[in-house]
């Protein structure tokens, strides 16, 4: 029997994981790792090594599956178990970044086949009828408004690293002394597994607070999306550093102890946050600890010079990162010792709930 779509690697994975995964979604609640290929997304999603091997090329090879007797009948099974627990979120079921992984994977095969209704019933249930807007834009038929969006929110990011990338060693020259140890001290202090700790310098920029951690005896990797950033990451700190974008991170589960996000988040879009966040609290272990510090403001966006930010309420701030599942340990602003109106710095330090 021919299998131009290779669907066999979705066998042999199911082979070993499918009677588990099924266990877990009859019970409400998945434990172990089995999402990439039980519900497989669309190409061009995921970037990790697992994901793009499980990716659907297109509809035609999401149709060959849904017709494959086997893998049809058992992603159908895992819907109907799905559904079974109306009364729970995606989030309380799959924990994230899963749920945001079922709506794609939803997204997908109800475009695939849309006279069977059972895909169209999950996004009903679980994302309140919304589809996954990247994945319709990758498979050409996102409606222009929601194309118009991430359009938008990709010109923004590349002119924001656009900035960076070309004034990387006045940036570099600019920032090389500043003192952020309070900042670092934040995160450490919070940290309760035993030490050396795993930690994710997100914007790690030339690489500065990689050489301190490292220094500390830490396991430390940077990610950028500046690729000449990674460049003299790498260089300044001997550490492993990741080329990603913000707007697109696909962070391993489970990875790190610590992430310090020092002047970082703030870059991101306030509509594409939460989906950043999820990305964090997921790459966390479980209790893991996330440090941030941003610029404050009054909840407003948009440019400053080359530059995008949006500048948030403590209040804000807290209510964003507690729907993405932290729970806050402490918050300060800096630099410390002045008064309010000289601190535009707002740091906060949560743990993964």
């Amino acid at each position: 029997m021919t299998d131009p779509h290779n669907l066999q690697r979705f066998l042999d994975a199911q082979a070993g994981g499918y009677a588990t995964a099924l266990a877990e979604l009859q019970a409400g609640r998945k434990t172990s790792h089995w999402m990439w290929f039980v519900f497989p997304q669309l190409a061009g999603l995921g970037r990790s090594s697992t994901a793009q091997f499980y990716a659907i090329a297109d509809l035609t090879e999401a149709r060959a599956y849904l017709a494959h007797p086997v893998l049809g009948a058992r992603l159908e099974a895992c819907a109907r178990a799905l559904l079974a627990w109306p009364e729970r979120s995606a989030w309380q079921i799959l924990g994230s970044p899963d749920d945001l992984k079922l709506r794609s994977s939803m997204t997908l095969f109800a475009q695939a086949a849309p006279d069977n209704p059972l895909f169209s019933e999950v996004l009903a249930v679980f994302c309140a009828g919304e589809p996954d807007a990247r994945t319709l834009q990758l498979l050409g038929v996102a409606d222009s408004s929601t194309s118009a969006a991430d359009d938008e929110a990709m010109q923004l990011a590349s002119r924001t690293l656009g900035h960076y990338q070309t004034n990387a060693e006045r940036f570099r020259e600019g920032t090389q002394d500043h003192d952020v140890s309070q900042n670092i001290d934040a995160l450490l202090r919070h940290i309760q597994a035993p030490a050396p700790w795993q930690i994710l310098d997100l914007g790690c920029g030339p690489g500065r607070d990689l050489r301190t951690f490292r220094a500390l005896g830490h396991n430390a990797v940077g990610l950028d999306g500046a690729e000449a950033f990674v460049q003299m990451a790498r260089e300044a700190s001997g550490c492993e550093v990741w080329h990603q974008d913000f707007l697109a991170l696909d962070l391993p589960a489970a990875r790190f102890d610590g992430v310090f996000a020092n002047a970082c988040l703030f870059h991101i879009p306030s509509h594409l946050l939460p989906g950043a966040l999820a990305q964090l609290h997921q790459t966390l272990k479980p209790g893991g600890v996330l440090f941030s510090s941003n610029p404050r403001g009054e909840d407003q966006e948009g440019w400053s010079g080359e530059r995008y930010g949006a500048y948030y309420r403590l209040e804000t701030w807290r209510a964003l990162l507690q729907a993405a599942g932290f729970v806050e340990l402490e918050h300060y602003y800096r630099p410390s010792g002045l008064p309010r109106e000289q601190q535009p710095w707002l740091a906060s330090v949560w743990r993964r709930g």
